[in-house]
């Protein structure tokens, strides 16, 4: 590994979850890369991460499971259809509105059913407080989902990243075919940081329609409804 002994190997669950809470201390910023979006899987940190101050930036996969632009267009060609430039940019804007009201759609379904607890309610409203306070800003990657998970916690001098295959979850002994490295060299910080760039500007805003759909929720809803 490039930083040697700087780097470390950890397992998902609790392992990664007390990493994650200890790390957004100090933090300026925040960017993880998530398969899903998993709103349980935040509520272990989610104290953490507000109490940093730091700005945080969600990129969540596509879930969806629909064919991505890059296949539609090839499946067109296979059928011998021409289509145009316009044609093509159409689809795939169709396409990411579709991902956006499907991914909305699961949301509202998982709020339903989930615990009312006191720390869940504390997330929901935090939450909500900060995509309001636009220190939350969560998009989509519409095109596939996304096989790595990637955690930064920038600072101003020494800054971090967590790559590997655990999505942030309940804790739990961890799965142990699940694998996240450490790594805190520069340079390698840096180019994970440059992937998540790339990802992030090809993505789908989401954080108005998550706002909406928390808002909705139980923790805001008027007694006796």
């Amino acid at each position: 590994m490039s930083g040697g002994s700087r780097d470390a190997v950890l397992p998902g669950g609790e392992p990664l979850l007390a990493h994650v809470r200890g790390a957004a201390s100090g933090a300026i910023r925040l960017r993880f890369a998530l398969g899903y979006l998993y709103l349980a899987g935040l509520s272990p940190v989610w104290d953490a991460l507000e109490a940093s101050g730091a700005e945080v930036h969600l990129l969540i996969g596509n879930t969806a499971g629909q064919p991505t632009d890059e296949q539609w267009v090839a499946g067109q060609e296979a059928e011998g259809l021409l289509a145009s430039a316009l044609d093509v940019a159409a689809a795939a804007r169709a396409e990411r509105t579709r991902v956006v009201a499907e991914t909305a759609e699961a949301l509202r379904a998982n709020l339903t059913h989930m615990p009312h607890s006191p720390e869940n309610e504390r997330l929901l409203v935090g939450l909500a407080r900060s995509i309001a306070g636009n220190r939350l800003r969560v998009r989509i990657y519409p095109d596939g989902r996304l096989h790595a998970k990637a955690y930064l916690f920038e600072r101003t001098e020494t800054s971090e990243a967590l790559v590997g295959s655990s999505n942030l979850s309940l804790p739990s002994p961890g799965n142990p075919t699940e694998l996240n490295v450490l790594v805190r060299d520069e340079a390698a910080v840096q180019a994970v940081a440059a992937w998540f760039d790339t990802l992030w500007a090809a993505s789908q805003d989401f954080s108005r329609d998550l706002f909406t759909e928390i808002s909705s929720a139980w923790p805001f809803a008027a007694p006796g409804e």
